[in-house]
């Protein structure tokens, strides 16, 4: 997996996509506002902001930290992992992120890497949106759509960027770092 952005699709059962989203978007489940989505602390190395990028709020809740449960909710994600058979994967960090409906002209988020060592990366999309993901792969950017149930791997050095959404209400993925 060098500079490649696996698209898997029709891995997640619908059941599980469904109770997936349902479980994330409950009331009961706690989510935590940040005003921006890359954490002022990232090195500039890690991260490239353009005259297309912007950042604002989102809310997000962290499952996994630095190797360690970080919430009563992982049942949810090892639900996935074992669908997807990945269930032995050693998860560095995980978390959701919810991004909300954006009326800027700017294209998309900060490009940055995760974390600052070799990872790999997952993307699980939790519903339909219009919030594109975006790489940077050498001289080139790709963009992927969000497809409810769709589920991204790459190599953790891929500089990216997620997008809010223009016309839909929300944009809801889960982001694995793992080893």
């Amino acid at each position: 997996m060098k500079n490649v952005v696996e698209i898997l699709d029709n891995k997640v059962s619908k059941s599980l996509q469904n109770k997936i989203e349902k479980y994330l978007l409950h009331n009961n489940f706690a989510w935590y506002y940040q005003d921006q989505s890359l954490d002022k602390s990232t090195p500039k190395k890690y991260k490239n902001k353009t005259k297309n990028s912007f950042d604002d709020f989102q809310f997000s809740h962290t499952f996994v930290n630095e190797g360690k449960i970080n919430s009563p909710h992982t049942n949810i994600i090892i639900d996935l992992l074992k669908e997807l058979k990945m269930e032995t994967t050693k998860i560095l960090r995980c978390k959701a992120n919810l991004k909300f409906k954006t009326k800027t002209a700017k294209k998309h988020n900060v490009f940055h890497v995760d974390l600052p060592y070799k990872h790999r990366v997952m993307m699980y999309y939790v519903n339909d949106s219009d919030g594109d993901t975006y790489f940077k792969i050498g001289k080139t950017n790709k963009k992927i759509s969000p497809k409810k149930g769709r589920v991204l791997l790459f190599n953790g050095n891929i500089m990216h960027a997620a997008n809010h959404p223009r016309k839909t209400k929300k944009r809801l993925i889960i982001n694995f770092d793992m080893v």
